[in-house]
């Protein structure tokens, strides 16, 4: 193992011990205590008993998947989670946490307290993006362009759901198909005069 990853590595193991001496309650629940367990080997993390919450530190998240166990992750499938709620509390700092969402096929979202560096998954949610391949990228997942990717994949698959109520999901299938086929065209300009002529829009 590389030395930055070893430090990297005693860094999550300071942080672990962190974890079994500082008292923090659950982010969901709120009147339970989180306990230290293991997400992963060298993840150190909180989870609630009740709710099976995550309490994740960034700093030891960070240096996990630089210690490249990340890619160790089990390929489990998993269907569907459940969404534990509305915008919760940083049970650190009392502020608001910000919340991103996953993918557009999935209504989860990771929650993050900015100031303190903290998220939280709801029970089910790390095991979610194992599934989806995306344990390792955590903090790309809270950045503005995914975000921004994820609006716009949601968009267009509003618009296909839309269009399939329209005409069928045969009709979707054949205008795509006609799409990719127009798209590599190289006489576009007369098969445009052709709809036109034929009062195809």
């Amino acid at each position: 193992m590389p030395p930055a990853a070893v430090n990297s590595v005693s860094q999550a193991t300071d942080q672990a011990i962190c974890y079994r001496e500082r008292t923090v309650q659950c982010y969901r629940c709120e009147d339970k205590e989180l306990e230290p367990t293991w997400l992963a080997s060298g993840l150190a993390a909180r989870s609630c008993g009740t709710c099976d919450g995550v309490n994740l530190d960034l700093l030891t998240y960070r240096a996990w998947r630089e210690s490249q166990a990340a890619t160790l992750l089990p390929d489990t499938p998993v269907e569907s989670v459940a969404e534990g709620g509305g915008v919760l509390t940083c049970q650190r700092c009392a502020r608001l946490m910000l919340r991103y969402r996953l993918s557009p096929e999935h209504d989860n979202y990771v929650d993050l307290c900015a100031m303190c560096d903290q998220v939280w998954l709801d029970g089910g949610e790390w095991e979610l993006l194992g599934s989806l391949h995306l344990a390792g990228q955590l903090t790309e997942i809270m950045t503005r362009p995914w975000q921004s990717k994820l609006r716009t994949e949601q968009a267009q698959q509003r618009t296909r759901a839309q269009l399939e109520d329209e005409v069928g999901a045969e009709g979707v299938a054949r205008l795509a198909d006609f799409a990719s086929w127009y798209e590599q065209l190289e006489e576009k300009e007369a098969a445009g005069r052709f709809l036109r002529e034929h009062h195809i829009p």
